[in-house]
């Protein structure tokens, strides 16, 4: 299992899934959407057994969380072969077909738990970590906080244990960066 450092400590990338998992459950989520929140990364951290991973999914977990995960990986159901595109943009093509905007929930939770530790991103592939959380920064504010908007439209009437405000909170971790 995959690990990422924080301050030099060691954090399983499964932490990341189930903090996903755990905001979506305390905005009222579905359990099919917080089942597809933690598993959202399982198609795009295994790329070679990506169809494997799909028909487990459908045998197991069903069409609904297959469909959800598929969406945020990027992945259209229709065309099996893994077809890469920004995911912000992919969500917004896509969401005709989820007309609950599900996968608008699960890509505000992923990026709220990833912006918690964007402090330690490292430089990568010739870009530097600055210039790495400019990018995710500007992603954010351009494609999520308007996603996290209209779930907290959604959630908003639903009874929620914590009360959160998936764009505020997104927004406020953003303000940490003087964006």
């Amino acid at each position: 299992m995959g690990y990422y450092l924080t301050n030099q400590r060691k954090v399983l990338y499964i932490v990341h899934s189930f903090e996903v998992g755990y905001i979506l459950a305390s905005i009222g989520a579905d359990p099919a959407t917080v089942s597809a929140g933690v598993l959202h990364d399982v198609i795009e951290e295994n790329r070679s057994r990506k169809e494997e991973i799909m028909n487990f999914l459908h045998r197991y977990m069903g069409k609904d969380v297959l469909y959800l995960v598929s969406m945020v990986s990027n992945i259209p159901l229709e065309d099996p072969a893994l077809s890469k595109f920004n995911l912000a943009e992919k969500i917004t093509r896509e969401a005709s077909k989820d007309p609950d905007k599900k996968a608008y929930a699960i890509k505000s939770a992923d990026r709220l738990s990833n912006l918690r530790t964007l402090h330690f991103l490292k430089s990568k592939s010739g870009r530097s970590a600055e210039e790495r959380r400019a990018t995710i920064l500007l992603d954010t504010i351009e494609n999520v906080i308007p996603l996290a908007k209209i779930m907290d439209k959604k959630y908003s009437t639903r009874a929620s244990s914590s009360g959160i405000k998936l764009a505020d909170y997104i927004q406020d971790l953003i303000r940490q960066y003087n964006v």
